[in-house]
């Protein structure tokens, strides 16, 4: 059995996912969804979340959620069905 290539710690760049433009696309969206899985999991994990911190912890992992599909370039009216 073959395995692949494991990834370097640090990119090319010399930085922890950053280059001199500023941080990766990858980087970029790995900290997007950790944001709204870390909303969910808040939420999710407390059976009494008040109302209004439940919808204010919604909206911040729709807005992390809608971040990536910014950075993806993905329309969500130009999307195939």
């Amino acid at each position: 059995m073959t395995s692949l290539p494991r990834r370097s710690a640090a990119p090319a760049s010399g930085g922890q996912g950053w280059s001199a433009a500023g941080p990766s696309l990858d980087h970029q969206i790995r900290g997007q969804l950790t944001v709204a899985v870390g909303e969910i999991e808040l939420v999710l994990a407390e059976p009494d979340v008040p109302a209004d911190v439940r919808a204010a912890s919604a909206a911040r992992a729709l807005a992390a959620l809608w971040r990536v599909e910014h950075l993806l370039g993905i329309s969500a009216q130009g999307a195939a069905p």
